[in-house]
């Protein structure tokens, strides 16, 4: 006679051997940018690295934050790849060896604040290397990125060439949405240029926090639709 409970055991030792996001590998993740990747204005000098971090393990997932700078409390992943009062030039000359090293699965990129200075912006060469920068961090098939728009400067100083700078980062990555492989998220969208500022143009830890959470809910969705693990297969 058939033992109706059989197949029921063999499906429940099934799904307890299926790792759970939280016991899979940690997703490798390099947070790259300038002084607001590296966190400065917050109290806890993690800037909006700490939230994404948080919200990541509280989703279930593990992560590898990755990256030759450390800052940030003791009880997170420490490691970024914030080069402070740079812009995209400087990211452009260190992401080739930095890629090539870390080999990250996801890629967090801000950049632009200082590009974005009025009387020495040049649309097309901030185009030129923001462009390779892309292409570059989506040359392997395994990286998904997630580009970000630069905040304002605080009570709207600038805005005509931040505005210039995030027209030409929405166009770039729109271009290549395509792939599936990278998602925008509009920071500049999400804060107030008074109230969310420590100084001209770092950011408190209420606004970082936001930033944070809204890297690592893009986060989470893509790594659902691909996990990481099938992603480096």
């Amino acid at each position: 006679m058939r033992r109706p409970w059989i197949p029921v055991l063999a499906a429940a030792c099934w799904l307890l051997s299926v790792p759970s996001p939280a016991s899979a590998e940690a997703v490798r993740v390099m947070a790259f940018g300038d002084s607001l990747t590296k966190g400065t204005g917050s109290t806890h000098g993690a800037g909006y690295r700490l939230a994404f971090y948080q919200k990541m393990r509280e989703a279930g997932f593990e992560v590898d934050m990755l990256g030759t700078f450390h800052a940030g409390p003791k009880d997170i992943d420490r490691d970024h790849q914030g080069h402070q009062g740079q812009g995209v030039a400087k990211l452009d000359e260190v992401s080739f060896d930095e890629l090539r090293r870390e080999r990250p699965q996801m890629v967090i990129l801000m950049i632009g604040t200082n590009d974005a200075k009025e009387g020495s912006f040049v649309p097309d060469a901030f185009r030129i290397r923001y462009s390779v920068l892309l292409d570059r961090i989506l040359a392997e098939s395994h990286t998904r990125l997630i580009a970000a728009t630069i905040p304002p400067a605080r009570y709207g100083k600038r805005d005509k060439v931040m505005g210039a700078v995030n027209a030409i980062i929405r166009s770039e990555v729109e271009k290549r949405a395509a792939t599936g492989r990278v998602r925008l998220v509009d920071v500049n969208g999400m804060l107030d240029n008074r109230a969310d500022y420590v100084d001209p143009l770092h950011l408190n830890d209420d606004a970082y926090a936001r930033i944070g959470t809204a890297f690592a809910d893009t986060a989470v969705q893509m790594l659902h639709a691909q996990p990481a693990s099938a992603a480096t297969r």
